[in-house]
């Protein structure tokens, strides 16, 4: 199904974007998606540019180097895995007294409530309350409990309603190392727990693209976790963070966007995002009830460690966790 072009103004800059549900979609759309010439030597350039960092040895792309420009193009597991439990750690002992604070005073204690209809585990101590004898038919008494709402469950309806967007920019400018990008996908797993501990639901998007000399943007925003999902840690660290998918199928979306609303990629596949524009353009997403957020480019524990907080304490400002 071809995607609608979808376009607005903000801050004097025009934004051009596509929308993708799955990382499957975002795919399709490329390698579906005829280039027109001068992108397609766009997209050339590129691809000789992948080989000649793996032929160099380059960590561009991460450790250790890929084999063949074949083996980018059909990356789909994130390469930082075996460095996600270290590097989180690090982190986690970084925020370990704001993390100990939010997780005391701001996440809410959740409810025990009851029903009679079977849901949730059988609770003895509140059926004891109305325990009583009473004659059976054959002279005989039998015990039964007047309280009929004795099954406990974890009530939620409080924080239910509560849901978050994050978007995140992703990528990262030629001088960053791979394995930096990886403090990106970090901070998104630390979010996503904590926001779920607070019984909010949790949608991440992953913006790509670029800007032109005259300041318009193009992107794609693709869904790396819906509200209904459950946490796929390889997909939402291999949108966000991975130098491979990034450096290779990025730049062939990078490029694709431009083509798609009959633009020339810029050399250098453009600029990056305007920030500000950026975060003026997430909030404009947003719908009553719901909180909207830019998680910006971090290449280092302090700079993650401030986005999360940040954001964090942005939700707890609005009131978001009474």
């Amino acid at each position: 199904m071809k995607p609608s072009p979808q376009q607005t103004k903000i801050r004097g800059h025009h934004i051009h974007y596509l929308t993708f549900d799955t990382l499957n979609a975002f795919h399709g759309f490329m390698d579906t998606h005829r280039l027109k010439p001068s992108n397609r030597e766009r997209w050339q350039a590129a691809q000789s540019s992948a080989q000649r960092h793996i032929s160099s040895g380059s960590d561009w792309y991460g450790l250790p180097t890929p084999k063949s420009v074949e083996q980018l193009e059909n990356h789909r597991d994130f390469i930082g895995m075996h460095l996600l439990d270290a590097t989180r750690a690090r982190l986690e002992k970084r925020m370990r007294g704001f993390m100990q604070y939010f997780e005391e005073n701001e996440i809410p204690q959740r409810k025990i409530a009851y029903n009679s209809m079977g849901l949730g585990v059988f609770s003895f101590a509140r059926a004891s309350i109305g325990l009583h004898k009473v004659p059976k038919p054959d002279g005989g008494t039998k015990i039964v409990t007047s309280v009929k709402d004795v099954y406990a469950y974890f009530d939620r309806k409080d924080v239910a309603d509560k849901t978050v967007k994050v978007f995140v920019a992703a990528g990262a400018p030629a001088n960053i190392k791979g394995e930096q990008m990886l403090y990106v996908g970090i901070g998104m797993m630390l979010l996503v727990e904590l926001f779920e501990k607070m019984g909010v639901g949790i949608e991440i998007n992953v913006m790509l693209g670029s800007q032109d000399r005259n300041g318009t943007h193009y992107m794609t925003i693709t869904k790396a976790k819906r509200l209904e999902d459950s946490l796929d840690k390889n997909l939402i660290l291999l949108l966000c963070c991975d130098p491979r998918h990034f450096r290779f199928r990025g730049f062939q979306g990078i490029i694709s966007i431009y083509d798609y609303f009959g633009k020339t990629c810029p050399s250098g596949l453009g600029r990056p995002f305007d920030i500000p524009t950026s975060q003026n353009f997430v909030d404009s997403l947003n719908e009553k009830g719901k909180y909207n957020y830019l998680f910006q480019q971090s290449y280092s524990l302090e700079a993650v460690e401030k986005e999360v907080e940040r954001i964090l304490m942005d939700f707890k400002s609005k009131g978001a966790t009474s």
